[in-house]
């Protein structure tokens, strides 16, 4: 009877630690993905000369107006621009 109920704890200590392993992982993932978010918003700022929150949004706004259009003439074979570009389009400023 002690080996079953010893039996019985570990494989629910082993559940417990799966789980919470699982979590541990899942919120790792989500907040490297918040951090590299904030970070190409970041890059956005800095490149645009712009101070960070609402009031550098219109400067932002026209940095990627002013990417995209480059990409389509001058800027067509430039892979820098067009990662910024990207950038600008997956954060909504164009």
């Amino acid at each position: 009877m002690k080996a079953l109920f010893a039996t019985t704890c570990i494989a629910i200590l082993a559940a417990i630690a799966y789980y919470g392993i699982g979590e541990y992982r899942q919120h790792a993932a989500e907040q490297e993905q918040a951090d590299r978010i904030e970070g190409a918003r970041a890059e956005l700022y800095k490149m645009a000369g712009a101070q960070p929150g609402a009031v550098g949004e219109p400067a932002v706004k026209a940095f990627c107006e002013t990417m995209e259009e480059g990409i389509k003439g001058d800027l067509k074979d430039n892979e820098v621009a067009k990662g910024l570009a990207h950038n600008c389009r997956v954060l909504g400023y164009l």
